[in-house]
């Protein structure tokens, strides 16, 4: 497996995270359970997205302080 192969697998599986929490936060806001809840997945529905996408950004670690 290529390398990109890995990352496109990788952000598959970072956006079935994504969608999994989102189901979650639509389950618990239809059952009327706790708007912290709610939120929680929401945001994490939103964290795996974007971890998803960054998969495919170049890094350079050079940063001066």
């Amino acid at each position: 497996m290529t390398i990109d192969e890995k990352k496109r697998q990788l952000a598959i599986n970072r956006l079935k995270q994504a969608e999994e929490s989102l189901d979650e936060a639509i389950y618990l806001f239809d059952g009327r359970k706790s708007p912290r809840a709610v939120i929680n997945r929401s945001y994490y529905a939103m964290f795996y997205a974007i971890l998803a996408l960054l998969i495919f950004e170049e890094y350079e670690g050079n940063f001066e302080l």
